[in-house]
């Protein structure tokens, strides 16, 4: 007897030989996988830089929010200095006027 398991050994070999050329190359791979050592690189990064990173997203943050006001200003004057009756042309009463102002102030922002 040259295999003591001859009838399990035969089952696998005439499994492997029906198998497509991808699959035999995918448990090829699987195989080598489960005998290789990983190795995983990490990434540190110095306290400067993480208070560098830290500075530029706030001055980011504020540069965004002080345009944020500029365009709601601006569109709050243009609109407080029209008449009722141009209002009313455009279809607005005095009492939406903030709303309005604060839409198209974030608009303008998720726009650029």
């Amino acid at each position: 007897m040259l295999f003591p398991h001859s009838s399990i050994a035969i089952k696998i070999i005439v499994h492997v030989q029906h198998l497509s050329n991808y699959e035999v190359t995918e448990l090829m791979i699987v195989r080598r996988l489960r005998n290789m050592a990983y190795y995983t690189q990490t990434y540190t990064t110095s306290f400067i830089e993480r208070l560098l990173s830290s500075a530029a997203n706030l001055l980011d943050r504020l540069a965004a929010r002080y345009a944020y006001g500029r365009i709601y200003r601006a569109t709050m004057q243009e609109l407080t200095a029209l008449s009722d009756r141009d209002l009313a042309d455009l279809g607005m009463h005095r009492s939406m006027l903030k709303g309005v102002a604060l839409a198209a102030a974030k608009e303008k922002i998720t726009l650029s």
